[in-house]
């Protein structure tokens, strides 16, 4: 198999790609143009109480989400096929063939997940959904213990409560669970065509279904913990799901290799990943 060519064009040009998907979400949260919804004052599915944030909540989900998956890729593609490539010319370099094929994958992860950021939130400022505790976070200026008020859907209102965030109308999908549900089937389909341990042929699905434990750990949390409705986890999981499948298949598609009969990694599969 003749060996790709990596240019600085291409590495520009994917670069931009990738930086202009990345900019695009920060760009629309920056407008704060998000669906005033309202709300019926006897709407059970709103009138959840306030919980503390869970690790779930917090600011290192994210980080450590892209992190397993960066050093998963770069461990394999290092330790497990850094000896059998051929080497290939960037610019006035001779690089191993496994720093392009991670290039390759990690490419591919970061523009899978910035799109499926990007998509969660458009559909979340076009949506407004009102998160399941959003009554005791917002404290509307309405008199929900008057009989006259239930069953009137109220738009016009104000929230009294100083500490209210936006953030409370964005319930709808889930971008928690979409995040999850991306990394953990991107990772999983991964682990699947790159990795073999002939010591065990459970070893992949033990993976595997580890990847998928956390996935819906994260998404049932963001239930128990009346942030989203159910509905939101479960379309937040179809949205990372149907992402992280289509990149794959362009990534594992169109992936250079040498094939199985020219270098045989010990204990590993070929690097040859073309889905066909």
């Amino acid at each position: 198999m003749e060996a790709p060519i990596w240019s600085i064009t291409q590495l520009i040009s994917d670069s931009l790609m990738v930086l202009a998907v990345g900019l695009a979400t920060p760009l629309i949260k920056h407008t704060k143009n998000i669906y005033h919804r309202g709300f019926f004052c006897n709407d059970e599915d709103i009138m959840h109480p306030l919980k503390s944030p869970s690790f779930v909540e917090s600011r290192w989900f994210h980080f450590v989400g892209v992190l397993i998956n960066i050093v998963v890729i770069v461990f394999v593609e290092y330790f497990l096929y850094k000896k059998y490539y051929e080497r290939i010319t960037f610019w006035r370099f001779k690089l191993s063939m496994w720093i392009y094929n991670t290039y390759s994958v990690l490419l591919s992860f970061a523009f899978g997940v910035l799109i499926c950021i990007l998509i969660t939130t458009v559909l979340k400022g076009s949506i407004g959904r009102l998160r399941p505790s959003f009554i005791n976070a917002c404290i509307p200026n309405i008199n929900c213990s008057l009989l006259e008020n239930h069953h009137v859907y109220h738009i016009n209102y104000e929230c009294t409560n100083k500490n209210f965030e936006i953030n409370n109308r964005l319930s709808f999908p889930s971008g928690h669970s979409s995040f999850s549900m991306f990394c953990g089937i991107f990772l999983a389909i991964y682990v699947q065509k790159r990795i073999i341990w002939n010591i065990s042929k459970l070893f992949k699905s033990c993976i595997q279904f580890a990847l998928m434990l956390i996935v819906l750990y994260v998404g049932g949390s963001r239930v128990s913990d009346f942030k989203h409705h159910w509905s939101d986890v479960l379309a937040g999981y179809l949205i990372g799901g149907l992402c992280a499948v289509l990149v794959c298949i362009n990534l594992y598609g169109n992936f250079h290799g040498l094939p199985l009969s020219q270098h045989k990694p010990k204990n590993c599969v070929s690097p040859d990943l073309n889905l066909k």
